[in-house]
């Protein structure tokens, strides 16, 4: 007999929430007055709101952030398992200071790999829900990961993108290159600039360019930045 009373089951959906809410919290990385290296090639408007006014991210948006660690440590342990590889270290924070002083770019990199040969590649992971229109890393991939290269003094860096559907994996070779790692920090230096002036928004740029505008759909300041406003408190006005 099957009971659909709340009091004879295990409320898994309660239970998943309260730890994925307690261990976001425990781990919560500071970011004042810096940027995360993921996000650095992301609309710049939608950065200034994550460090100077955020919205909370609903619990919805948790679960999809734990799906993708899940995929992430899975694939770190199978990499780990493999017999081409000498050793992996994993989730590695870094911090790159930027001028002027007091701006940080900040994050935590996958995966870097020796292989039995010694080379030593910087592995990025992506998951995503089916990998049919991956065909080249995407721009913003590939800032994040220069930043994270030159930390880790490494000049080879992969990324790899995971299907979560049915496990696929694109995987692209990459090799430092000074133009891209320049243009990453001349972006936290444009937003730095306008967290400085703070009467000024930067560029609403998912809504500029066309290829991202899709972006907009799925951001949690659509309201707040079509009125180009600058926190909740100006969305009631």
């Amino acid at each position: 007999m099957v009971s659909l009373e709340k009091e004879n089951i295990v409320d898994f959906n309660g239970i998943l929430d309260n730890y994925i809410e307690n261990k976001s919290s425990s781990h919560e990385f500071e970011r004042d007055e810096g940027i995360h290296a993921s996000a650095i090639g992301y609309c710049l408007r939608k950065q200034f709101y994550d460090i100077t006014n955020p919205i909370k991210p609903t619990k919805e948006v948790k679960r999809i952030f734990e799906v993708g660690n899940i995929f992430h440590r899975y694939f770190t342990k199978v990499l780990e398992q493999s017999d081409k590889v000498s050793s992996v270290q994993s989730e590695q924070k870094i911090k790159i200071l930027v001028e002027p002083p007091g701006f940080v770019i900040h994050g935590t990199y996958d995966d870097l790999v020796r292989l039995k040969d010694n080379k030593v590649i910087l592995l990025d992971k992506k998951t995503m829900k089916n990998l049919y229109y991956i065909e080249k890393p995407d721009k913003k991939h590939l800032l994040q990961l220069h930043l994270y290269m030159k930390s880790a003094g490494v000049n080879d860096g992969q990324l790899t993108y995971i299907g979560k559907n049915s496990l696929e994996v694109k995987n692209f070779a990459v090799k430092f290159d000074e133009k891209i790692y320049k243009e990453a920090i001349e972006r936290a230096k444009m937003l730095y600039k306008f967290l400085k002036k703070k009467n000024e928004l930067p560029p609403a740029e998912a809504r500029e360019i066309q290829e991202d505008k899709w972006q907009c759909e799925y951001c949690s300041y659509n309201l707040r930045c079509s009125l180009n406003r600058f926190g909740e408190d100006d969305e009631k006005k």
